[in-house]
């Protein structure tokens, strides 16, 4: 599991939202950042364009920068 996995799994009541604000934002902020490495990984990468997954390191390190700047 990455960070950002962990993060929200521990962030996250077992009914649903996040437990506080600054959880909430963290999260949405990463989950944005991933998706828009992975959108750039499918389009310099047209032939494996379904399944694209990024290795734990570079998940990881998206987290850590989107952790940081909150």
């Amino acid at each position: 599991m990455s960070f950002g996995e962990v993060f929200i799994k521990a962030h996250t009541r077992k009914d649903g939202p996040y437990v506080d604000f600054k959880a909430e934002k963290v999260a949405e902020a990463y989950k944005k950042k991933k998706e828009e490495k992975l959108a750039n990984l499918e389009k310099d990468n047209t032939e494996i364009s379904e399944g694209l997954l990024l290795a734990i390191e570079e998940d990881n390190e998206l987290f850590i920068q989107v952790y940081y700047f909150f």
